[in-house]
């Protein structure tokens, strides 16, 4: 049996925890503003806890792993109290610039942190992957990333809102093929960045990632545009179906599959019955890279 504390339980820490579907494990999920006269009732293998110091929550309850959803500026303040050799997995794939991933590297080995991110357990993304070990390179990935009425952030900019997404998932995707080396990131740059929306360009070793970000558009859309030499494949990720110009094949999604994030828990929990880093998640250095990226923009 695992036993896993989930810290964190806000708008999107309630959709995490309501994603653990095993039922053969332990989860304990605490926050900063549950207390005892606000805990959510147990349920058979859940178990709402009073917040408090996590050296407390590891004593008495001896967690295997934890998941942080937690918002960025708060992250690293717990990852450094909990002991180095137990598996973390943060959600989202922001967790700082590079020098604030770089100090926490100095508390805990690479591999004992998985940044997650929705979009990289799709089923349309996993597609991809596999073309991309089976074809040749790729030419160029454009993505739109829109929404249609905001909302409108004042605290940071729409490449910093929704870029990372992007950044993230290309990543994900040449780090299947190559052995991903910063040096190699041989520009990025941007055509335009206002307070509503941004384009910018990742070259890497000649693969462009394209990527327009806007709060304000004529319609929602998260699609990517993978272009091969003879074939483009077109993946829709809010309906998470892909279509391959060249034989014009859909890949729905399995509706009996489990989501995005019931993959994430299930990587967790396979992470710590086998002592084997999860490659469907990004690493320590991954998330670095990715920091790197941003920091250029």
């Amino acid at each position: 049996m695992v036993k896993i504390c989930q810290i964190g339980f806000g708008r999107w820490g309630k959709k995490v925890a309501n994603s653990f579907s095993s039922k053969d494990n332990l989860l304990y999920i605490t926050d900063l503003l549950l207390n005892n006269n606000n805990l959510p009732e147990n349920k058979s293998n859940i178990f709402y806890l009073p917040y408090q110091p996590i050296s407390v929550i590891h004593k008495e309850f001896c967690p295997d792993a934890y998941y942080l959803a937690l918002p960025q500026a708060v992250q690293r303040n717990v990852i450094v109290q909990i002991p180095p050799h137990i598996p973390i997995l943060v959600e989202k794939p922001a967790i700082g610039n590079s020098w604030k991933i770089g100090y926490i590297e100095t508390y805990r080995p690479l591999n004992s942190i998985a940044v997650g991110h929705t979009f990289l357990q799709c089923n349309g993304f996993q597609y991809i992957i596999n073309q991309l070990k089976l074809s040749n390179d790729p030419i160029c990935i454009y993505s739109e990333r829109i929404n249609t009425n905001g909302p409108i952030r004042t605290d940071i900019n729409c490449i910093e809102d929704f870029g990372i997404h992007d950044v993230s998932l290309f990543v994900g995707l040449i780090k299947q093929k190559y052995k991903i080396i910063s040096s190699d990131l041989t520009k990025v740059e941007y055509f335009y960045n206002n307070r509503f929306g941004a384009r910018f360009v990742v070259n890497y070793n000649n693969l462009f990632l394209d990527v327009t970000v806007s709060w304000i558009g004529k319609e929602k859309k998260r699609d990517w545009y993978v272009h091969f030499n003879n074939e483009t494949l077109y993946w829709n990720a809010i309906k998470d179906i892909v279509t391959s110009s060249y034989s014009g094949i859909a890949v729905p999604q399995n509706l009996q599959d489990k989501t995005p994030l019931q993959k994430q828990y299930d990587l967790l929990i396979k992470w710590v019955e086998t002592g084997i880093f999860p490659v469907q998640l990004h690493s320590l250095e991954d998330a670095k890279i990715c920091a790197q990226i941003m920091e250029q923009l």
